[in-house]
């Protein structure tokens, strides 16, 4: 399910409310994605921003982290998956994260880390 309808029926908010954060989303300044709360990493929604700064060719909705970005650091992925167990956020600072494309380079990101999770406190 696309991540506005997990939204809709998360929140069960009226189409309006929701297509306004949705798009919000989708344009906001910011990168921003989501991924998976299993091992696999998929993504369920990354906005125009996040596939911009990576220079992706694509939506990565469905495709495993490691596949979208494949130099990824282990040690991101640990924090992912220690954000998983622990189900508490955590901020990184300047990681280094390389695009899909040679001619971008590396980028240094800041970045937050946020479990999205439900009323019972599942990912």
């Amino acid at each position: 399910m696309h991540i506005v309808g997990r939204v809709k029926q998360a929140k069960q908010v009226p189409d309006s409310a929701v297509n306004i954060e949705a798009i919000a989303l989708r344009y906001a300044p910011v990168a921003i994605a989501t991924v998976s709360g299993d091992p696999e990493f998929r993504f369920l929604y990354a906005n125009e921003a996040f596939i911009a700064s990576l220079a992706l060719t694509g939506d990565p909705t469905g495709r495993q982290l490691i596949e979208v970005i494949p130099g990824i650091e282990d040690a991101l992925l640990e924090l992912l998956r220690r954000i998983l167990q622990e189900r508490m956020p955590a901020g990184v600072r300047e990681t280094g994260v390389h695009s899909n494309n040679a001619t971008a380079g590396p980028k240094l990101w800041n970045a937050d880390y946020v479990p999205v999770l439900d009323g019972d406190g599942a990912v």
